[in-house]
């Protein structure tokens, strides 16, 4: 039992680490440009803004970047499939969270 319990736990933790990667990823690839690297980018928001932005399909996220040119992004597929993931990973580094996201191989 206590095997199935501590596989349960790792699984969890596996998951969100996977979509905090994922997520890290996707917010280098398309945020990173403008907004610097993931500790920084996450840092603008808390937690609570974070849920904010994403709430409602993203539409405040997409509204405040409605006259940059990462608009196409928020229109793309390529958004709408990794959102979540970027989510994640923006609310578990915020600023409020008191979490700093470490470089590994992609600080630059």
């Amino acid at each position: 039992m206590k095997n199935f319990i501590a596989l349960i736990i790792v699984a969890i933790f596996s998951g969100n680490i996977f979509a905090n990667e994922e997520g890290r990823l996707e917010y280098r690839k398309n945020c990173m440009s403008c907004h610097g690297d993931g500790k920084k980018g996450a840092f603008m928001s808390t937690q609570d803004g974070w849920t904010a932005l994403f709430d409602k399909n993203a539409n405040a996220l997409k509204q405040k970047h409605e006259k940059s040119e990462a608009k196409s992004f928020f229109a793309s597929e390529n958004f709408s499939k990794n959102k979540q993931s970027m989510f994640e990973f923006l609310r578990e580094y915020a600023s409020d969270s008191g979490n700093v996201a470490g470089c590994g191989n992609s600080c630059e």
